[in-house]
């Protein structure tokens, strides 16, 4: 992936702001950091709803608990604005409540199963209660998000970084070691203090320890 400089944004999950601005140049789609307006995102068309998005991402990195209550008057004024219900769940998550959290999660996946972070969301609750076949059901199969959204030609980094984490860590997380590292291997280059990227870190630390261990147990068996 080629990669051009465009001047200064934020990027990265609510955990983080980079002054940054760039296009990355995937062969089928470019990865951006500005705020997508109309492609993928027609709240940003609201110049209002727009700077609340901005402020709530980051008050939801400052402070959960007074991003929360915000968050929930905004989806009720807001419904179909859908970061707001993504910014809500990391907020619940971080504040550990996390039956709320479980419970915006499967209900945004069964109101709007198209909605990329309510997919990756699902996949993570999948994923942390050992669910493990579903997440090729929600995907259909596709582990590239310009299969699993045709059409599009530009995500946001924040698209592309809560994708490759959360399927690098489905991968790490049933053994797949060699494709979660191709995932983690970008994200270290495009956001490597990224939560997404830690994470994804110690999920493939903790694989290659299982695989020794294997390796480990079947040469002592074998002896």
């Amino acid at each position: 992936m080629g990669r051009k400089r465009k001047g200064k944004a934020g990027h990265g999950s609510p955990d983080r702001q980079e002054e940054m601005h760039e296009v990355v140049h995937h062969p089928n789609y470019d990865i951006v950091w500005e705020p997508l307006e109309g492609e993928g995102s027609p709240e940003t068309a609201d110049p209002y709803v727009r700077e609340q998005l901005t402020e709530l991402y980051e008050l939801t990195a400052r402070s959960p608990a007074e991003a929360a209550p915000i968050l929930v008057e905004r989806i009720e004024k807001y419904p179909d604005v859908l970061p707001f219900y993504n910014y809500l769940t990391v907020a619940y998550a971080r504040m550990g409540d996390v039956e709320e959290a479980k419970t915006l999660v499967k209900g945004l996946y069964e109101k709007r199963p198209d909605y990329l972070f309510a997919k990756l969301n699902y996949i993570d609750l999948c994923v942390n209660e050992g669910r493990f076949d579903e997440v090729p059901k929600i995907l259909g199969d596709k582990y590239d998000l310009h299969l699993l959204q045709p059409g599009r030609t530009r995500f946001h980094i924040t698209e592309f970084v809560g994708f490759a984490g959360t399927v690098g860590n489905y991968f790490a997380r049933i053994g797949k070691i060699d494709l979660a590292e191709m995932f983690y291997d970008v994200l270290q280059e495009l956001a490597p203090d990224d939560p997404q990227t830690v994470r994804l870190e110690r999920a493939l630390k903790m694989g290659r320890l299982s695989e020794r261990l294997k390796k480990l147990s079947a040469s002592i068996t074998r002896n």
